[in-house]
């Protein structure tokens, strides 16, 4: 607790990350007790009140329509919740994950339209 305010409020100390206000009505506070805990309780991130889903690794790469998309693993979900997220997109949200070059290489096809994609044999004509 900071400070109280006023008769029936008090200022709380929160989380860094907190998207709360720090303001509260006595009427929603209950007294601790117990041992102080060692260090606060990190919580998961949140946006607009939904669960932000952390990629634990990207499985896989696909080029859909022109568009690469790529299978994401996430934390603390199984395998079987991996999902397809479109490249451009996912790059933007998570710029920390590095993508391996061989994801990329071994998905040489469209899916979409079943087109084989290799390099082009570059010949000089003179």
């Amino acid at each position: 607790m900071l400070e109280r305010i006023g008769q029936v409020a008090y200022c709380l100390q929160l989380l860094a990350g907190a998207r709360l206000h720090d303001v509260f009505h006595v009427s929603q506070l209950k007294a601790y007790t117990g041992a102080p805990l060692a260090a606060p309780v990190l919580l998961p991130p949140v946006q607009d009140g939904r669960l932000l889903l952390a990629p634990e690794r990207v499985l896989r790469a696909q080029r859909r329509r022109g568009n690469w998309h790529v299978l994401v693993q996430w934390h603390s979900l199984s395998a079987d919740d991996a999902t397809w997220e479109p490249l451009a997109e996912f790059k933007e949200q998570y710029p920390e994950v590095q993508l391996e070059d061989k994801l990329f290489a071994e998905a040489g096809r469209d899916v979409m339209t079943s087109i084989q994609y290799s390099k082009r044999n570059r010949s000089s004509s003179g």
